[in-house]
């Protein structure tokens, strides 16, 4: 008996040892067990869920995968309130085209009011704006009241030159932004895509036989019918209301620089466009979903000149008075950079990356567009979202759905034409 008690004392503790190695294996076994084999599992999709994978589907892959961690995504003040009434004063051969896309699509997705022409897709390129060519007959009450001068329209973006007083009456509360490219830079890319050298005497080199007699040519070009005519000195003064006659007179130039310095919000530079977009977002307040884009209206080889430094030097003698704009505007520009804060050259960075991830998610680079000779166009791919179909859209094509909607809701167009009749109403005033 006492042998058979010792026995059973020393043998106890590798007994029990045993016994909690077993249930050890039969719990893991068990676990394994209801684990289903790879490539089975099943994610159950309910309502909420189901419109998750919509909305991905229909947004940029960039927004997918990075926009929920990316907190500097959105404005870089989180306190700010979007600002949704602005005149862009659009100059030419600028970029302009694709930052009055961004705009113009950022306004009909919250269905803003437009200023645009009654037909084509500029308000007047030689006249300056006036606020009576806006045609009245076109207003009518479609239960919000009907639009008045006092009501105004909260965005322009659309070809006119600059009258701050005529604009005054119908732009109230708004930013003022526009974009001026380094000059001779500008004059090489208008000349061409404008086909100014259809103007002029035939030459191998038409850029370098207008340089030559700058003043002769511009003359003959004014009798012609050509689009671009008015703009072949000094362009974007030109676009900002200053005669040709003022701007060899540096002291009537330094007065119009000062007052557009203090007329505008912010003058983006095209050389650093994406850099632009990034003060313009910090300015509205806007996303960076919101101003995200497909760059429009490269032109194609043929339709470029070389500028050797010479050609160039020309060219700017030609454009003296833009050359101190651009000069001024280059200067505020990274002022305005220093300003932004130390996230700038992270906040550049991730748009860059968003804006790659865009066109890879829109864009087919198999397939060419040769809708327009004189620039490179991109294809969307077969069966584009939504949001790509309206981040590849161009002015042109929103100027007219946003002209009919504002026809719908009874919000006069600005009448381009030479001839009109208007409304007389007191009232609107």
């Amino acid at each position: 008996m006492y042998f058979t008690m010792l026995l059973l004392s020393r043998t106890r503790p590798t007994f029990v040892l045993f016994i909690i190695a077993i249930i050890f294996v039969i719990v893991s076994l068990l676990a394994l067990l209801s684990i289903p084999p790879v490539g089975t599992r099943k994610v159950s999709k309910g309502p909420v869920q189901q419109r998750l994978f919509q909305a991905i589907r229909d947004t940029p892959s960039a927004y997918t995968q990075t926009h929920i961690l990316r907190k500097s995504s959105e404005p870089s003040n989180i306190n700010c309130v979007p600002h949704k009434k602005l005149v862009f004063l659009k100059t030419h051969k600028t970029g302009s085209t694709t930052l009055a896309s961004i705009i113009q699509r950022y306004g009909y997705l919250k269905n803003l009011t437009f200023l645009v022409p009654h037909r084509n897709h500029f308000l007047n390129y030689q006249k300056i704006f006036n606020a009576d060519k806006i045609n009245l007959t076109e207003v009518k009450d479609t239960g919000e009241g009907p639009w008045t001068f006092r009501k105004g329209y909260d965005i322009l973006t659309n070809h006119a030159r600059y009258n701050r007083t005529s604009m005054d009456r119908v732009f109230h509360g708004v930013r003022y932004v526009t974009i001026l490219r380094e000059p001779s830079a500008q004059f090489e890319s208008a000349f061409y895509y404008f086909e100014i050298w259809r103007s002029i005497p035939r030459s191998r080199e038409p850029l370098k036989l207008f340089m030559e007699d700058p003043e002769l040519h511009f003359k003959n070009v004014m009798r012609t019918r050509q689009y671009y005519k008015s703009s072949m000195h000094n362009q974007h003064l030109y676009d900002f209301g200053m005669s040709h006659d003022d701007m060899n007179d540096d002291v009537k130039v330094r007065s119009k620089i000062r007052e557009i310095d203090a007329d505008f919000d912010l003058v983006m530079i095209t050389e650093y466009f994406d850099e632009s977009l990034l003060l313009l977002r910090k300015l509205l307040c806007w996303s960076m979903d919101d101003i995200l884009y497909l760059a429009k209206g490269t032109r194609t080889p043929d339709y470029h000149g070389e500028v050797g430094p010479d050609l160039r030097n020309n060219i700017q003698a030609w454009n003296k008075a833009d050359v101190s704009l651009y000069a001024h505007f280059n200067h505020t520009f990274w002022r305005k950079v220093r300003q932004y804060g130390s996230d700038f050259e992270k906040d550049l960075a991730e748009f860059r990356d968003r804006l790659a991830d865009t066109h890879d998610t829109c864009c087919n680079n198999t397939r060419q567009n040769s809708k327009d000779r004189r620039v490179v166009l991109f294809s969307l791919k077969n069966n584009p979202s939504t949001w790509c179909r309206h981040v590849a859209r161009g002015d042109v094509d929103f100027t007219n759905l946003i002209r009919e909607r504002m026809l719908q809701h009874g919000i006069p167009t600005y009448d381009n034409r030479e001839s009109h009749k208007r409304k007389k109403n007191k009232l609107l005033n």
